[in-house]
């Protein structure tokens, strides 16, 4: 219920009928707000401190975002994909 809630879907039953791939859409797309959020905040502190520091200092955006947002993901090779689906599958018993 807290996932469905924080993606925006409301009853249990549209949640339920949600294919893999909407999931991971919907997963996404609230990642990317949130993101959105953090560099807005990071902005606006940025420009509300800056007159505050010794001159000849300032604080970028970026330093006041978490390292989580600012690494970027390599794109996942089709080879390292079928991998981590195989170990998937083997968790979870699937052959």
């Amino acid at each position: 219920r807290k996932t469905a809630g924080r993606l925006g879907i409301v009853r249990d039953a549209d949640f339920g009928t949600l294919t893999p791939v909407e999931l991971a859409m919907a997963v996404e797309a609230e990642n990317e707000r949130q993101k959105d959020s953090w560099y807005m905040m990071a902005h606006f502190t940025s420009i509300l401190l800056t007159p505050h520091l010794k001159k000849g200092h300032s604080i970028k955006p970026e330093m006041l975002i978490p390292e989580a947002f600012l690494q970027r993901k390599e794109k996942m090779t089709k080879e390292k994909a079928r991998k981590e689906l195989e170990g998937i599958k083997k968790r979870l018993g699937i052959k």
